[in-house]
């Protein structure tokens, strides 16, 4: 199976591609690693520009994430089976209209399913199986004002975790027919910004260490 590992920066999967390149494991997948940028935007282009050349059978976007979902333990490892792109759409004064209401894109096309985005399930199932399931939502700008997180959270009761990439990736994949997991390893709590509480480093060690467990034949 033809793999990519795509994630926001070379951080965040370095630890198991040198595993993987000093043959510390050993692996029937041929598998390429793909840092596509910080974001909607690029994530989209450079997925696009090596999809022009070939086609994986399957993507693994990976990557550390803030947690909305107090009940998430820092350094946690979930697999996020729904993303979905937040507060796209307009301001109506106080209100809120999100781009399926506005009439611009339709809930159920291709490749949304009620406005939001699905992993594919039958996919490394065996391997995932002990991780926590979740929801996530997709932003531009990462929440660390307690204004526009109490705003998040009347908007999003049933959402997670929050990155800047999932919901990109899986669009991508959708529209092209490519299976799609996300893998994201918890660093910090959706709250007023603190850096002093997050554990980036700790977390990227532990989504490596799952990483490499998943890539292992």
């Amino acid at each position: 199976m033809k793999i990519w590992i795509v994630s926001a920066t070379e951080t965040e999967f370095s630890i198991a591609r040198s595993a993987y390149k000093e043959s510390q494991f050993n692996s029937q997948h041929t598998i390429e690693w793909l840092p596509v940028g910080v974001g909607i935007v690029p994530t989209v282009f450079n997925l696009m520009q090596n999809l022009k050349s070939e086609k994986p059978d399957l993507i693994i976007n990976v990557g550390i994430s803030g947690a909305i979902d107090k009940t998430l333990q820092l350094c946690e490892s979930v697999l996020v089976q729904r993303d979905e792109f937040y507060q796209w759409g307009a301001e109506d004064h106080d209100a809120f209209i999100d781009i399926f209401s506005l009439g611009f894109v339709q809930a159920n096309e291709k490749p949304f399913k009620e406005g939001r985005i699905y992993a594919s399930v039958d996919y490394l199932q065996e391997k995932t199986e002990v991780l926590k399931k979740v929801n996530g939502i997709t932003v531009q700008k990462v929440h660390g004002n307690i204004l526009s997180i109490n705003e998040l959270q009347i908007f999003c009761t049933d959402v997670h975790t929050e990155s800047m990439e999932g919901a990109a990736v899986f669009y991508v994949a959708g529209m092209l027919d490519i299976p799609v997991i996300q893998l994201r390893t918890i660093s910090n709590y959706v709250e007023p910004r603190n850096r002093a509480a997050w554990k980036i480093q700790e977390a990227i060690q532990v989504l490596n260490d799952l990483l490499i467990r998943i890539l292992k034949d």
